[in-house]
């Protein structure tokens, strides 16, 4: 049995889909599966398309959160990603570190 964690993530403009399991390549072929059904209407995603996914190794966190910074305050300005935060059972929280986080490619089913 395996003590990993992975959060996979895919993000399109202001919304995201995720998945989180044990086993890194099912977190990713979860989230895949979980975005175009979120999102495939809206913005006409078909199956087969590929986009970026976000996995993050977050074996020893309880409560994950990843979020965007308004780069100005401007209604429709672009956002800038901020990153990864994890909030623990015990109190303790924090930005996840960034060299816990890769990049790849996913089509989606």
């Amino acid at each position: 049995m395996s003590d990993s964690d992975f959060l996979a993530v895919i993000t399109i403009n202001g919304g995201s889909s995720w998945a989180r399991h044990r086993i890194k390549d099912k977190a990713i072929a979860n989230v895949a599966k979980i975005f175009r059904s979120d999102w495939g209407r809206l913005f006409h995603l078909k199956k087969g398309d590929e986009r970026t996914v976000e996995v993050v190794d977050v074996t020893g966190y309880d409560d994950i959160c990843w979020g965007y910074d308004a780069e100005d305050g401007r209604r429709g300005a672009s956002r800038k990603f901020s990153g990864f935060f994890f909030k623990n059972a015990d109190g303790t929280k924090g930005r996840i570190d960034g060299s816990r986080i890769e990049y790849t490619k996913v089509k989606l089913s």
